[in-house]
């Protein structure tokens, strides 16, 4: 969900924003600093060349699309990063007439978001294109995903941005040379001597592998244990059977089902092997899903298990789950203000996109200290914390309390056309939220 509105001390705040933005910009005449370090020790040809192609390994990221999409355990969790991202909605803030929320929402905003978080998580980057009616990537018309496997980002040995490169000749790298300013480039991990994100995936490979290899060994054993088998002795010790007298009575058992039941002469022996059927499965299994969520930084609880986990360190454990989200968020809405909102308004900080607290346990114990607070001053409830700030914490559109837009005015103003000033209330009493 997507909510809209304009406050006045978020606009003064946005305000003050903007003008320090606009005081930090450097001028197009003004001289750009440059680095004095290059952005890996090795020189140009290991940054430009051999770090960068084994960094982009396009089968290693081909292998990370299947395993994705083949479903599972593993997507099941790289999934959870972009719902709790998206759980708690969102909103545009700053200066809107409206239009800039309906665009949003007609280009599939939510969507877009998703698809870069997840890109973002399997392939440690989200590559974006806008499109615009111009080609230096002006007048955003709508925002293109594309697949990040393709993609090369060219800079020189400083990590100064050139170019990005849809590739469409791997043998000779040659492409699409797209301007840094028509992609919207996403990285939830950013890594030190490298314009590139890091991929969950990537880090999580391992145990994802060995995840794979116990549960094809916990599944042939089920098949090869996971049943009765008998073994059946004919004659007696020391005599001598006929290999087609075998191969009878083996005949006779080959199709023995569990509600069969065996009538032999006393000279056949039927002897009940596997009994003990298999052991300590779960617990392998369970161990290992545990390494698999704890390398694609899930807590364990989200997956179904608790391993004898109490509630609060489940708790612990999903909260702090929450805290790397909000910090996710941070980067998205980041990197949306900057090269959309920010390119569209022209103005830079006069629209941003604000996550909602995706963790809910926090508006109940900030709403509880508010309900303290306005309970300590009952004669004016809002002397400590401004109910203005109340609604701002809350996310709160006037417009929702009294049925009209929070920016109507009255339809006439009081002391003109004949009418008489409104009286003062009394101190104490609460003023309704407009």
């Amino acid at each position: 969900m997507i909510i809209a509105g304009s406050r006045s001390k978020t606009l003064e705040e946005l305000g003050e924003t903007s003008s320090s933005i606009a005081e930090l910009a450097p001028s197009p005449n003004q001289p750009q600093a440059k680095p004095k370090t290059m952005i890996e020790a090795g020189g140009k040809q290991k940054a430009l060349l051999g770090d960068n192609e084994q960094k982009r390994n396009r089968e290693t990221l081909k292998k990370y699309k299947n395993m994705y999409e083949q479903g599972g355990l593993v997507s099941t969790g790289l999934d959870l990063y972009p719902l709790i991202i998206l759980a708690n909605g969102y909103r545009l803030e700053g200066d809107l007439d409206g239009q800039e929320r309906v665009w949003w929402d007609s280009i599939g905003g939510d969507k877009l978001i998703w698809q870069a978080a997840s890109d973002a998580i399997n392939y440690g980057d989200a590559f974006q294109e806008n499109v615009g009616t111009r080609g230096n990537g002006g007048d955003i018309i709508t925002l293109a995903p594309r697949y990040p496997g393709d993609f090369d980002i060219e800079y020189d040995d400083k990590g100064t941005l050139k170019n990005y490169i849809q590739v469409q000749d791997e043998n000779t790298g040659q492409g699409i040379k797209i301007k840094p300013e028509q992609i919207t480039h996403l990285v939830l991990l950013p890594q030190s001597g490298s314009l590139y994100g890091l991929s969950i995936m990537k880090r999580a490979y391992d145990d994802i592998i060995r995840d794979t290899k116990v549960s094809d060994a916990s599944s042939t054993a089920m098949y090869r244990h996971g049943f009765k088998k008998y073994h059946v002795k004919v004659g007696k010790e020391g005599e001598r059977i006929e290999d087609s007298v075998l191969s009878a009575v083996m005949k006779k058992f080959e199709n023995v089902e569990t509600k069969n039941e065996f009538v032999t002469p006393h000279d056949i022996e039927i002897l009940n092997i596997d009994e003990g059927g298999l052991e300590k499965v779960e617990e392998y299994n369970e161990i290992s899903v545990m390494r698999v969520a704890a390398s694609i930084g899930i807590p364990e609880e989200l997956l179904g298990l608790r391993r004898g986990s109490t509630d609060n360190t489940a708790v612990s454990r999903i909260k702090a789950f929450y805290k790397k989200i909000q910090t996710f968020q941070g980067f998205i809405a980041q990197c949306y203000n900057t090269n959309v909102f920010d390119r569209r308004s022209g103005t830079p900080g006069k629209i941003r996109m604000v996550f909602n607290d995706p963790d809910p346990s926090d508006e109940v114990e900030i709403s509880g200290w508010i309900s303290n607070l306005m309970k300590a001053t009952p004669a004016d409830p809002f002397s400590v914390l401004p109910k203005e700030w109340i609604q701002q914490k809350f996310n709160i559109d006037t417009g929702d309390l009294t049925n009209e837009p929070a920016t109507t005015a009255p339809k006439e103003v009081p002391g003109q056309k004949g009418q008489e000033p409104p009286a003062k209330e009394p101190p104490g009493v609460q003023q309704p939220i407009a």
